[in-house]
């Protein structure tokens, strides 16, 4: 079961052929479902197309950045109402509040789809630094598609149920990664939408929500990049269960770091986004010293540098 072949069932061993032909067609079953998805899997889990260069979204973004520059009036008049309360119905929101938020609005509006495409880049190059020299996720999953289908080729139905366990979750896995996918030319779509509400302290907790929203969707793939790196440099190298203690070796232990690292990588989007709702609350860290640093103290000392 860890490594060794079958022994072939006798002639007249009319059960051991049975449970053989059963084992075959388990293992001629779960061979046939994770050869396509491992091998897909290789070509997209670690990297994010650039959404922002096709037509078709790019026609979509032009469409809500029309409805935001309106909308953006509208939060100009809502802005100087506002501030003509100041000192009277009101006294948290003067013009120095109000006027550099406008500015940022304007500015990210029109500006959100170049940053978008920036962002993506910038993923795929983390991602790709993280893994290193000569691995990439193609390489990864050849590896992860030996070690697993070679442990089914030689494993009785324990080993092959293990692998089906395996293909459930990569399956799964390569479904997260759709749905990341469709998140971020949704989240691009939007961003005018979701940007414009920066143009008044009210309505900023939507456009913060973006931000957080669109950096988690990439990170989701720098850590699932970090996640794999890990599993093949430690893990799934030669001698790696040996060197954290393993004793035992062969067709078992591969599949079950296949399946834990499997069960990683589904997780991740689902820690990300904790993350990501989380900071409504007031615990976004890295978001909120990017967003003071960039947004305010940089739209502020634009202020201040045309004197008001």
């Amino acid at each position: 079961m860890s490594g060794g072949t079958q022994p072939s069932p006798g002639l007249l061993d009319i059960t051991g052929h049975i449970e053989a032909a059963i084992d075959d067609w388990f293992r001629s079953l779960v061979t046939d479902a994770l050869d396509p998805v491992l091998t897909l899997l290789g070509h997209t889990l670690l990297a994010t197309p650039n959404v922002t260069a096709q037509s078709r979204v790019g026609q979509l973004w032009r469409m809500t950045e029309g409805t935001a520059d309106a909308f953006l009036v509208l939060f100009v008049l809502a802005g100087g109402a506002i501030v003509m309360g100041h000192e009277t119905f009101q006294t948290r929101t003067a013009l120095r509040d109000v006027l550099p938020r406008i500015v940022v609005a304007a500015v990210a509006v029109n500006a959100s789809l170049g940053l978008a495409g920036l962002a993506i880049s910038t993923a795929d190059s983390l991602s790709a630094a993280v893994l290193g020299q000569g691995v990439d996720a193609a390489n990864a999953a050849v590896v992860l598609r030996q070690l697993v289908l070679g442990s089914l080729a030689s494993g009785g139905i324990f080993v092959v149920l293990l692998g089906g366990v395996v293909a459930v979750l990569a399956v799964v896995l390569l479904a997260t990664y759709v749905v990341r996918l469709a998140l971020v030319i949704l989240l691009v779509v939007a961003a005018p939408i979701c940007l414009v509400c920066h143009a008044l302290p009210q309505t900023e907790g939507l456009a913060k929500l973006w931000w957080r929203a669109f950096s988690g969707t990439l990170a989701v793939q720098v850590a699932q990049s970090l996640v794999l790196i890990t599993a093949l440099r430690v893990f799934l190298a030669s001698g790696g269960p040996a060197n954290l203690g393993i004793a035992s070796t062969g067709g078992v232990v591969d599949l079950l770091v296949s399946a834990c690292l499997c069960w990683v990588l589904v997780k991740i989007p689902g820690w990300v986004s904790r993350v990501v709702f989380s900071g409504s609350k007031g615990r976004g860290g890295i978001g909120r010293v990017v967003r003071d640093v960039i947004i305010y103290k940089g739209a502020k000392a634009l202020a201040a540098g045309v004197g008001l």
